[in-house]
């Protein structure tokens, strides 16, 4: 990912088990954080972030974070996250998964019939900047969708029961955003944790924005909120 990658070449290449591995890295992150600074910490997860976050919600270290503001999220249909699962699991790990790129982000593109990555955000400066980007990731590994896809099928089951039904969670999506399923999967995933207990749990769909609601055109609106949303679960 990004720099981290070392070679450009690698960057998109995971290895099976990358889910798991970085939602521990986020773990080790916050102890140490609290440790040096001695400050609460409030955990910010972004589209794939988001999905780490909501996986550190169900351990037992996520005691340690004041609240989760999860961003560009949402609770995905069971058999979307089965097929994916399968795909991957039917194509060689290395290969780029062309396939997973055209039945998701190349299908939002269509929809909002807009120039290529038109799904991330509608600020024409930004979606630029990221088509020429040399470190994004034109298209991931099937070796990282193979992790991605079983961490999420163990994101909505038994797993939920796990969640501290005292934690503080806010979610925060586009209306537009084809990874949320256009709303649908964020009003989702904030019923579910309602259904399972959690009461501190807000959402809140932006009207016309899409995936990268933090670099949207009415991106000050939204960071007001999480400021906001910060300020809250300091202070309650």
């Amino acid at each position: 990912h990004g720099l981290t990658a070392g070679q450009r070449e690698k960057v998109g290449k995971a290895d099976y088990d990358i889910f798991e591995k970085t939602t521990q890295d986020q773990i080790e992150i916050t102890q140490y954080l609290k440790k040096t600074y001695n400050l609460p910490v409030v955990a910010l997860g972004h589209s794939y972030g988001s999905f780490l976050a909501q996986k550190y919600m169900t351990t037992p270290e996520a005691k340690q974070i004041e609240g989760f503001i999860l961003t560009g999220t949402g609770k995905l249909g069971y058999l979307s996250v089965l097929f994916g699962r399968i795909i991957s699991l039917l194509h060689n790990p290395e290969k780029d998964a062309r396939l997973v790129k055209k039945l998701t982000f190349e299908s939002y593109d269509k929809k909002l019939k807009g120039n290529q990555n038109a799904w991330l955000t509608q600020d024409q400066t930004i979606v630029e900047k990221y088509n020429n980007d040399e470190y994004i990731v034109p298209v991931f590994s099937y070796g990282f969708y193979r992790s991605f896809f079983k961490g999420l099928l163990g994101l909505w089951g038994k797993s939920l029961k796990n969640i501290d039904k005292s934690a503080k969670v806010a979610i925060f999506c586009g209306e537009q955003d084809g990874v949320g399923a256009w709303g649908k999967y964020p009003q989702a995933l904030y019923k579910k944790y309602k259904k399972i207990g959690i009461k501190d749990v807000q959402i809140k769909i932006y009207e016309q924005m899409r995936h990268e609601i933090l670099n949207e055109i009415q991106r000050p609106s939204v960071y007001k909120d999480i400021a906001s949303c910060i300020n809250r679960f300091l202070n309650e």
